[in-house]
C-alpha cells in the first residue's frame, strides 16, 4: 500500500462550508499534493493559522506522513572526499564509458547533458557524509524529497550517484536499486529552472543497481512511487 494516501476526500471539507477561510482552504487543497508534509509541518502551519486551527488541521491531516513507517535506518553510512581535480562537467559520461567496457547496462539518457542543470554537484576537495536509506513501503517522490529535506540532506542528482560509485563502490549495496533525487524546480535569478532530467516532457531521476557484479544505470519516473526495498541516496555536507 502506498505511503501516504494522497487522494483528497471531499468529505473532509463538509464541516467547513461557508467558513470564512474556505477560499484559502480550497487553495491549500489544490496545492497540497505537491508539498511533502509531516506532523511537524502541520503544527507549524497551525501556528500561522491559529484562529482557524481546527479547519486547517482537518484539511491537512490526510497528508500527514509518518517517515518512520516509510523509511528504515541507513543500510550504509560512510564518508567520501571528492578529489580536488574532479570534473563535474563530464563525470557521468566519463564513468559510463568506463563501465560500458565492463558490461554495464546504461540507459542512453543517463548522461551529463540530461543532468546538466542539477541544483547541486559534489564540490571538488569537499568531504561528504553519505547514507543509503531503504524504503519500507511504496513511497511517492514528494515524500522522499520531504524526508531528505527533514534530514538536511544535499540533493546531488546523477552526479552524486556516479561520485559514490566511482569513489566508494565497495560500499554500494548489491541487488538493490539506489535513487538519487534532485529538486524538481527552483527559481534562479527570477527564472524558473527544472533540475530534473526531462524526456518528452516527463521528469526522471537517477537510478543505479548492481546485479551480478554489473552496474545498471537507469532512470526513475518522478511521477511513479519508489518501490518498497529501493533506497534513497543522501549526501551531507561536512
Amino acid at each position: 500500500m502506498p505511503c501516504p494516501d494522497t487522494v483528497y476526500k471531499k468529505q473532509h471539507m463538509n464541516d467547513h462550508n461557508n467558513h470564512p477561510m474556505e477560499p484559502l482552504l480550497l487553495k491549500v487543497q489544490d496545492t497540497i499534493t505537491s508539498i511533502a508534509t509531516d506532523p511537524h509541518d502541520i503544527a507549524a502551519l497551525d501556528n500561522d493559522f491559529s484562529e482557524y486551527q481546527g479547519s486547517l488541521r482537518t484539511l491537512l491531516s490526510p497528508y500527514a506522513v509518518s517517515y518512520e513507517k516509510c523509511f528504515g535506518k541507513p543500510i550504509k553510512t560512510f564518508t567520501i572526499t571528492i578529489p580536488i581535480d574532479y570534473k563535474n562537467t563530464d563525470s557521468i559520461d566519463r564513468y559510463m564509458a568506463q563501465e560500458k567496457k565492463k558490461g554495464a547496462f546504461i540507459n542512453s539518457n543517463f548522461c551529463d547533458k540530461k543532468f546538466a542543470r542539477a541544483s547541486y554537484k559534489p564540490i571538488p576537495g569537499k568531504e561528504y557524509g553519505v547514507e543509503i536509506i531503504p524504503t519500507l513501503t511504496s513511497v511517492e517522490s514528494r515524500v522522499c524529497l520531504g524526508f531528505l529535506k527533514s534530514k538536511e540532506a544535499v540533493l546531488t542528482s546523477g552526479q552524486g550517484l556516479v561520485a559514490v560509485l566511482e569513489l566508494a563502490r565497495k560500499r554500494f549495496p548489491s541487488e538493490i536499486a539506489v535513487v538519487s533525487y534532485d529538486i524538481p524546480k527552483s527559481k534562479v535569478d527570477k527564472e524558473e529552472v527544472d533540475h530534473l532530467c526531462k524526456i518528452n516532457g516527463a521528469s526522471w531521476v537517477a537510478r543505479a543497481t548492481i546485479i551480478d557484479s554489473r552496474l545498471r544505470f537507469g532512470l526513475h519516473s518522478y511521477d511513479t512511487n519508489l518501490e518498497k526495498g529501493a533506497c534513497l541516496l543522501a549526501f551531507f555536507e561536512k
